[in-house]
């Protein structure tokens, strides 16, 4: 066990016995000038440090000076204990670290000199104390370093046997340490809100949802990507009131509940909804707004898609199964003469309702990416097999195949192209007059794309309804297109397929009459797009 007492002070470090008194107190005086300045320099130092490695270099090098030794060693408290944070003339291979975690070192500074301590600093050739003798030291001063009650630090200080330390270095040290510790505890507070600050950056620069905050001034402090994509600009406030002019900075202080809006874009316009939080100090003084942007464009699709379903079945399904309902109770009772009729309407409206039920089980399996989404095929012998096909049909059309050498190869698997391709052709003769409907269907390499177009002469499309085409369960009104059987899922499918790759499909008026719909496709087969477009 160390001596708790410290040493008095004695004689100044440079006195000799024939100095006077007074001279001995100049020394003293200039002793004391010179911690003041070491007190105040290292203040002035740690006032401004946020390197735990510059404070713990700092630390020891001024405790080193203070007391005139070169040899020592700084340690840092860490998860797993003590680690060497900096070092002066190798002092860290001659000091024990185990010693250093002892109950009586780490309350408070203490003196390990050679002459008192010789329990604690071993003798030649032994293993125990803070210091080997082996070495050139017989003397240690260690002082804890303490961030409120935990331990955060040891600075140690080594000295030759005939420099034994004093009460006034364990002092002056202790001050430096102090300070340190201040410093120490401030760096470490900063650094842990710098990580949490990182945290909360990450959390929110890869939140799925738009997140703004804005100053009481209205100003974009913080925008995140998502927010950024969705609003097309960071200034969030004056995006929003150019779509509702009563979405002011007032109305989202005053209003917290969630507001639906329409975000026009160059391409399908954002539905969201904007919901918004007061930041408050202690003083109830708003000091931000934090608004929360979610894209609700996918989920009302979904309802748009629900209701047109529903409105699907109540139309398409029930006018088939009238009908079957009708024969079957006219057949009840009729002549066998007057049966094969109703027959066989029973039959044709079985084919329509179980057509019908094949395309929404294809346009499900589409949705649900349930279908092969990487693969090519040969356009020129899919041409082939589909001229022969539709060759065969009650109502063959006038159907040719222009497919040009470069544009053979078609990023997509046989199943999709062919399920594209004969919707367009369906839809083109389904709804062209005449005997043999005209269907020309052109194919060419243009840069990294591949444009398939598919041309007719039917009444076309009107303007107003173009916008909305190729929306799922669309139809163009009767009026325009005539008493013609559809759920209006085959545009909606040719959408689907060419979006899953990355493609486009696109509408135009045909000369003189009719319409081309064009497929835009990439060169190379990539693997699916993700989400429709």
């Amino acid at each position: 066990m160390p001596n708790p007492s410290f040493l008095p002070i004695g004689l100044p470090r440079d006195a000799t016995s024939n100095d006077s008194v007074d001279e001995r107190v100049g020394m003293h005086l200039l002793e004391a000038l010179d911690s003041l300045d070491t007190l105040y320099k290292s203040a002035a130092f740690f006032a401004g440090v946020s390197d735990e490695h510059a404070l713990a270099d700092f630390t020891l090098s001024r405790c080193l000076d203070a007391v005139r030794s070169d040899t020592g060693a700084l340690f840092l408290v860490d998860d797993t204990g003590l680690h060497l944070a900096a070092e002066r003339n190798d002092g860290a291979s001659r000091i024990r670290v185990e010693e250093l975690a002892q109950p009586t070192t780490i309350a408070h500074a203490a003196l390990w000199n050679g002459d008192e301590g010789a329990r604690i600093v071993s003798a030649p050739g032994t293993a125990t104390g803070l210091a080997a003798t082996n070495r050139s030291c017989d003397n240690a001063l260690t002082t804890p370093i303490h961030v409120g009650n935990r331990l955060a630090g040891m600075v140690v200080a080594l000295a030759p046997a005939k420099a034994p330390f004093s009460t006034a270095d364990a002092k002056l040290i202790a001050a430096v340490a102090s300070q340190a510790a201040i410093a120490l505890g401030r760096t470490r507070h900063w650094h842990e809100i710098e990580v949490e600050r990182q945290k909360l950056q990450l959390v929110v620069q890869n939140h799925p949802e738009g997140i703004v905050v804005l100053n009481r001034h209205g100003e974009t402090i913080l925008c995140n990507p998502i927010a950024r994509e969705l609003l097309g600009s960071d200034d969030a406030l004056a995006v929003l009131g150019r779509i509702d002019p009563s979405c002011s900075l007032a109305t989202l202080l005053a209003t917290r509940t969630e507001r639906e809006l329409t975000l026009p874009g160059p391409g399908t316009a954002r539905v969201v909804a904007v919901k918004s939080r007061p930041v408050q100090a202690s003083d109830d003084a708003v000091h931000n707004v934090v608004l929360t942007i979610r894209d609700l464009t996918r989920l009302r699709r979904e309802e748009r898609l629900k209701r047109n379903f529903v409105s699907l079945l109540s139309h398409k399904l029930r006018t088939p199964l009238t009908a079957l309902t009708c024969a079957m109770h006219m057949l009840d009772g009729s002549p066998p003469q007057e049966q094969t009729p109703l027959l066989q309407e029973m039959s044709h409206r079985v084919n329509d309702l179980g057509g019908l039920i094949d395309r929404l089980f294809q346009f499900t399996d589409l949705l649900e990416g349930s279908w092969t989404r990487r693969g090519s095929c040969d356009l020129q012998q899919l041409a082939t097999e589909l001229s022969a096909q539709y060759a065969a049909s009650p109502r063959a059309p006038e159907l040719t195949f222009d497919v040009a050498s470069a544009a053979r190869t078609v990023p997509l698997p046989a199943p999709r192209i062919r399920l594209a391709l004969q919707n367009l052709i369906d839809n083109a003769v389904k709804f062209s007059p005449g005997p043999r409907p005209f269907v020309r269907v052109t194919a060419q390499a243009a840069g990294d794309r591949l444009v398939i177009e598919v041309e007719d002469r039917g009444p076309g499309i009107p303007a107003s309804e173009q916008a909305d085409i190729l929306s799922t369960f669309h139809q163009v009104d009767r009026e325009f297109t005539g008493d013609v059987a559809g759920a209006g899922l085959g545009l909606a499918m040719v959408r689907e397929i060419v979006n899953r790759i990355g493609g486009t499909l696109e509408l135009r008026p045909a000369t003189p009459k009719g319409c081309v719909f064009t497929l835009s496709l990439p060169a190379q087969p990539t693997a699916d797009a993700g989400e429709p477009r």
